[in-house]
């Protein structure tokens, strides 16, 4: 097994989407059970609901709000959000987040809701 040990951001593309944009740091495979991305938020990242996986995300610098099953929470610098499988959300605002993400049985998966 291919264990990671580091893993340059510069080295990794940059993905831009509507309202957002990301770099994938550690990519989620056979001998790796997690993922890892720096996202930029410059809008609103339309809703999703994880699959499998548990995501977490946090607020490296800036302000926003997450939506998960339809609790609004306000967020700022230094704040976590868990969203467990099976739950919906979205969020919004100026904010540099990273996402980490844990595989469950199932692996690491989401399917867009909107």
């Amino acid at each position: 097994m291919k264990r990671v040990r580091v893993s340059r951001v510069e080295e990794n593309v940059e993905n831009s989407r509507d309202g957002y944009s990301y770099r994938r740091l550690v990519d989620h495979s056979k001998d790796v059970p997690f993922n890892f991305l720096k996202i930029s938020v410059e809008d609103r990242h339309k809703a999703r609901r994880v699959v499998a996986g548990i995501r977490n995300y946090f607020v490296v610098f800036g302000k926003g709000t997450f939506v998960v099953e339809d609790e609004m929470i306000e967020v700022g610098q230094g704040t976590l959000v868990t969203i467990w499988p099976k739950e919906t959300y979205s969020y919004e605002g100026r904010m540099d987040l990273i996402e980490f993400n844990v595989a469950t049985e199932e692996g690491i998966g989401h399917e867009d809701v909107e």
